[in-house]
């Protein structure tokens, strides 16, 4: 285990153009992050196989931006801190992208399934106003017109209007029979 001295002994060397000492030092940061970054994106998921590519990417890109910048910085607190600094910021970075993700995910299911549950009503209702359409032509013709006037909400007494005077009380009794004749037919169809 390499102490913050060798450490920075490493980077002093790394900055001055000691390859050798550039690629220990490289090394070793690889070695000490991959496990933090696996710890840190493991505990928010169970999908490890997934997460394996994005392990090593967060990983990299961390060594990657501490590559391009190492060699012009001055550590105030040491390499060390400034190098899991931005670390750190690659980690939240994923985590905060994967958190939008999934919430957007969620939201285009949401109204995904907001969408095929209106759209389902919708089917239903169509076939079930196509059946009891149905339902209705195997009646008569007068049991037709009589169902019919009832649906689109015309009074008793002005079906009784349209159907030449027939007395109230046949008129109840028809419409007591046209209802239990659909009955029996949306019954057979299984409809009710």
């Amino acid at each position: 285990m390499k102490n913050n001295k060798t450490i920075e002994y490493l980077v002093s060397k790394a900055k001055i153009g000691d390859m050798k000492a550039e690629n220990e030092l490289f090394s070793y940061l690889h070695a000490r992050f991959l496990p933090i970054v696996q710890h840190r994106i493991y505990s928010n998921s169970k999908d490890y196989v997934e997460l394996k590519k994005d392990v090593e990417d967060i990983t990299q890109q961390a060594m990657e931006t501490i590559f391009r910048k190492y060699q012009n910085e001055n550590f105030i607190s040491g390499f060390t801190p400034w190098a899991y600094k931005i670390l750190r910021n690659k980690i939240g970075d994923y985590l905060t992208d994967k958190k939008r993700e999934s919430n957007t995910i969620r939201t285009l299911e949401k109204h995904d399934t907001t969408d095929n549950n209106q759209l389902e009503k919708k089917i239903l209702a169509e076939e079930l106003e196509e059946n009891i359409i149905n339902a209705i032509k195997k009646l008569g013709a007068d049991s037709q017109s009589i169902i019919l006037s009832l649906l689109k909400g015309y009074s008793v007494h002005n079906i009784a209007d349209m159907l030449e005077n027939i007395p109230r009380g046949t008129l109840d009794s028809k419409i007591h029979r046209c209802r239990e004749k659909l009955k029996k037919i949306l019954k057979k169809r299984g409809l009710i």
